[in-house]
């Protein structure tokens, strides 16, 4: 957190602003343009936490932060298709 500068108050706000997404195991609560548009509109200003995403485990613990605006690199990735192969016979 210190090293990224980041903040006791932003992760206080990533975590009870930012939309959920549950992916890798682990629960990311992220603070994008969205919430920062949503909140604003209420009077809250969350656009010196734009970007923060905090990586909650199961057990409540957070494990990291970082500030990333790209939040397609939280999705996992699609499952390997099977493929079904028929034989046809000539």
């Amino acid at each position: 957190m210190q090293q990224r500068g980041i903040g006791l108050d932003d992760i206080d706000a990533a975590l009870t602003y930012g939309r959920t997404i549950h992916a890798k195991g682990v629960t990311f609560f992220v603070i994008g343009r969205k919430e920062v548009q949503k909140f604003s509109a209420q009077g809250i200003d969350l656009a010196a936490a734009a970007g923060i995403q905090v990586l909650v485990s199961h057990d409540g613990a957070v494990v990291t932060t970082y500030r990333s605006h790209d939040l397609h690199a939280i999705k996992s990735p699609p499952r390997a298709q099977r493929h079904c192969h028929s034989i046809s016979h000539h």
